[in-house]
């Protein structure tokens, strides 16, 4: 019992310190830079709660584009992701709202290696008006990688009477809060994804020490 617990509090202090080495990445919506409140708010609570860095979404951004290229291209996004995510040598923390949380679970769902976790805010389940497109949501289905999406009840994009229409791997969890797609959240919401965000990482990160300390032991 004793070699137990001493085992499961080192586990929690690898975890901790693994944290510290972790970097988040933050990809904003097409309304960027409208939306940065959320960018701004989460990076903050990341940093205080758990003490993680997070590359903002301006860092994706080069200070000279052409100006045929539009900066939110799908395409141009997912290849600036990858390279940034090949520079880093633990698996990150992806966030994103809007196109880019469907930007960061397509990633997740290639390379569930490098990625520790996906965080998104007002995923865009379905465009208003628009019938369900298998590019959005069908990869949801195989999503290994544990994600939480944080959606607004108001939300045009994905509801909660429109989601249930999906079938989402186990790994993801929804949070259902009483906001619309601009992801404005009231205090008490704020205290409830604070909660999930934490449990979400927290838990990423002891699976990830578990997996290195099983692979250590196995190679004495």
């Amino acid at each position: 019992l004793y070699f137990f617990n001493e085992f499961n509090a080192s586990l929690s202090r690898l975890s901790t310190f693994e944290r510290t080495l972790v970097k988040a990445v933050y990809l904003a919506g097409d309304s960027y830079p409208h939306d940065r409140h959320l960018e701004e708010r989460v990076i903050q609570l990341l940093a205080t709660k758990l003490d993680l860095e997070t590359i903002p979404q301006e860092q994706l951004l080069p200070k000279e584009l052409p100006d045929s290229l539009n900066p939110l291209d799908r395409a141009f996004r997912e290849q600036t992701l990858s390279a940034l995510i090949e520079t880093l040598d633990e698996p990150v923390i992806l966030i994103g709202r809007s196109s880019g949380a469907r930007l960061i679970t397509h990633y997740a769902e290639k390379h569930p290696d490098k990625v520790l976790a996906c965080i998104c805010f007002g995923y865009p389940f379905q465009a208003v008006g628009h019938p369900p497109e298998d590019w959005r949501t069908k990869h949801l289905q195989t999503l290994v990688t544990p994600t939480l999406i944080v959606q607004g009840t108001r939300d045009r994009y994905g509801f909660s009477e429109l989601t249930a229409r999906f079938n989402l791997d186990p790994h993801t969890e929804i949070l259902f809060v009483d906001a619309d797609h601009e992801s404005n959240y009231h205090a008490q919401d704020w205290e409830r994804i604070t909660t999930a965000i934490e449990k979400l990482i927290i838990k990423s990160t002891e699976q990830l020490v578990e997996q290195r300390c099983v692979f250590y032991i196995s190679g004495f």
